[in-house]
């Protein structure tokens, strides 16, 4: 698994502290803290350039390592996302970073709390059509809603007690509920 170092991942693997035997990537200092806690768990650290707030690394020394593995399923979140641009990122060494995981990984499920949505951003690094499958909460608007059935890009709308997926093979169908 390869998890970015975003806040809304760092979440996701939260859940995960209490499973094991798993192999994880990621420039997430905290995350890669929090997952190494089991040590029953690999963790890989990329290397890198340190950003300011201490919260993740980047750059080229990172790239390098990703070219010499194979990820299973890329987990990564953005600061911004919109239907022409795609998923964007405000630090242009992180764009640069998540584009190099998407293209090792074998799928890549995109994280994304509600209010990015619509947000334009500096870099984009991903095509909506590079993304297997989008998470977003259930503060997405019925517009929102509306546009992304329209692509070929599944997702799931999840609320503290359901969740709403849809396919593209929905799209005339409408959705189920899980």
């Amino acid at each position: 698994l390869l998890f970015d170092a975003s806040t809304t991942v760092y979440y996701l693997a939260d859940f995960l502290k209490d499973r094991h035997n798993l192999t994880v990537v990621t420039n997430g200092i905290e995350l890669a803290r929090s997952l190494a806690q089991n040590p029953s768990n690999n963790v890989i650290l990329l290397g890198g350039i340190m950003r300011a707030d201490g919260i993740s690394v980047s750059g080229t020394l990172s790239h390098k390592l990703l070219e010499d593995l194979y990820i299973k399923t890329a987990f990564v979140s953005c600061t911004g996302v919109t239907l022409e641009a795609g998923l964007m990122e405000v630090y242009i060494d992180e764009a640069q970073l998540k584009r190099k995981m998407i293209q090792v990984a074998g799928s890549v499920v995109a994280l994304i709390d509600s209010s990015k949505f619509g947000k334009v951003d500096l870099t984009p690094f991903a095509r909506l059509d590079q993304i297997s499958h989008i998470y977003v909460d259930d503060g997405l608007s019925q517009a929102w809603v509306d546009q992304l059935r329209q692509t070929s890009v599944p997702f799931t709308i999840c609320a503290e007690d359901s969740v709403a997926a849809y396919t593209p093979s929905d799209r005339a169908n409408g959705h189920y509920r899980i």
